[in-house]
């Protein structure tokens, strides 16, 4: 996974829109560059919050996890949970990317364990990936996601069959 730590550290979706990067990319002459401008704009996503949250992306993409959506909004019923940073809500899984520099402020540390709390009460799993698990134990963490996912498709074919666990 070399090519994820060689991505800017900045946040390039401040600078520039899918919409611009696929436009850019179609106008670009036939070419060797031309497949991989275009791969790049399909890969997007503006609607992730940082270049932590990108990298996480890129790297569950890259292992062929099924793509997630980000900024997902759950809710319990009629009851807002929460907006998380990736689910796949068909299996109600969460990965929350959980930066320290989100967390220094104290209240924002208890409301997020209690939102992770809720989260898990209203049946989510939740998976919570740290940037050094992104960046120094890439295959531990698509492992554990992968497992998150499996086990929730388990969870869901039993159910179907009206068995619980």
């Amino acid at each position: 996974h070399r090519d994820l730590h060689s991505f800017p550290t900045r946040r390039s979706s401040d600078l520039i829109t899918q919409v611009m990067l696929e436009t850019a990319a179609r106008a670009l002459p036939v070419g060797r560059g031309r497949p991989a401008a275009n791969e790049v704009a399909r890969l997007m996503d503006e609607r992730c919050g940082s270049v932590f949250e990108s990298r996480t992306r890129l790297l569950m993409t890259a292992a062929g996890l099924p793509r997630p959506v980000s900024q997902f909004v759950v809710r319990h019923g009629t009851h807002w949970v929460g907006r998380v940073d990736f689910a796949w809500p068909a299996l109600r899984v969460i990965v929350e990317c959980d930066g320290y520099e989100f967390h220094s402020d104290r209240d924002q540390f208890v409301r997020d364990r209690r939102r992770w709390n809720a989260l898990s009460a209203a049946g989510w799993r939740v998976v919570l990936l740290t940037w050094s698990d992104v960046r120094d134990h890439p295959a531990e963490t698509v492992a554990l996601v992968q497992s998150a996912i499996a086990d929730a498709r388990i969870s869901t074919q039993l159910r179907d069959y009206g068995v619980h666990r």
